[in-house]
């Protein structure tokens, strides 16, 4: 009986920490400081948090169900598709059609031998783009938001 003693004691002290750990925070929640992320803002881990706008909400939610498999989510790395940060900039010199439609059917871009579409299709050992052709205006719009915010 007196080997039991010190293990019993240290599970009751366990215990009585898991206990007071939730009492303090049921009674207190998180710390302000506390980072939490949700589909209406992001917290950048201080009382002050960035509002999204509900267009660059959507877009966040749209390019986690659409893009982030292939584009990395920081969007300053390449993964198997380029960064997308501020991507409108990377066909500046092209109608913004011509971005919309690569978002479409970039095999269809590449196949008319568009030369931002050429260009990317080469730098990706010739991999097209995951056609996209059920996006509306208005969503490949709300991601293309997305990839500007927060601004630099």
């Amino acid at each position: 009986m007196k080997n039991l003693f010190p293990i019993i004691s240290n599970l009751s002290f366990i215990g009585l920490m898991l206990w007071l750990g939730i009492l303090l925070f049921t009674q207190f929640g998180l710390p302000k400081n506390h980072a939490q992320l949700n589909d209406k803002n992001i917290s950048l881990g201080t009382e002050n948090s960035v509002k999204l706008s509900p267009i660059v909400r959507k877009g966040k939610l749209l390019f986690k169900s659409n893009c982030a498999s292939c584009h990395a989510t920081n969007m300053r790395t390449k993964l198997t598709g380029p960064a997308l940060r501020n991507v409108r900039s990377k066909w500046k010199d092209y109608p913004e059609e011509d971005l919309y439609a690569w978002i479409r059917n970039s095999s269809l871009l590449i196949e008319k031998e568009h030369p931002r579409a050429v260009a990317i299709y080469l730098e990706y050992n010739k991999t097209p783009m995951t056609s996209f052709p059920n996006l509306t205006e208005e969503e490949i719009t709300s991601i293309l938001a997305y990839t500007e915010f927060p601004p630099k």
